[in-house]
């Protein structure tokens, strides 16, 4: 089968410092074919699946996942949660072709600053991000 990129491991333990760095975020793999996704034989990709990939690693090195966590992380409150449902959305659309390094990356620092933003707001806020988010 046709392969979409070369993919090639960086240095063990690198941790979230590769999804930070400038340098190292070129090289960083953010997707790839999950081996439990499969069962028994090597994982085999189609020239969709591999595109797929490759597309999320593209967008991960030109820093799309890193502006997405400090367009969170930079919000001040009153949060927005339709914001938030916007940005995390895709996000979660192709979560399980993440890594799991990349995921605990994001989820680290994103995942405790909602509900904290949250706390912040009024009752008042509160409900009028209630109705943009369910509508």
């Amino acid at each position: 089968g046709e392969c979409c990129e070369e993919i090639i491991d960086g240095e063990p333990g690198r941790g979230a410092e590769a999804f930070e760095d400038a340098e190292k975020i070129r090289r960083t793999v953010f997707a790839e074919v999950m081996a439990r996704q499969y069962t028994g034989k090597a994982p085999r990709l189609s020239h969709v699946e591999g595109r797929f990939i490759s597309n999320i690693n593209s967008f991960g090195r030109c820093c799309g996942f890193k502006c997405i966590k400090d367009t969170i992380m930079d919000q001040k409150p009153p949060l927005r949660a339709s914001l938030i449902r916007s940005l995390v959305s895709p996000v979660h659309e192709v979560k399980n072709f993440l890594t799991t390094d990349f995921l605990d990356w994001f989820a680290a620092d994103v995942f405790p600053q909602i509900p904290n933003q949250m706390l912040e707001m009024s009752h008042e806020e509160l409900k009028v991000e209630f109705r943009h988010v369910s509508d």
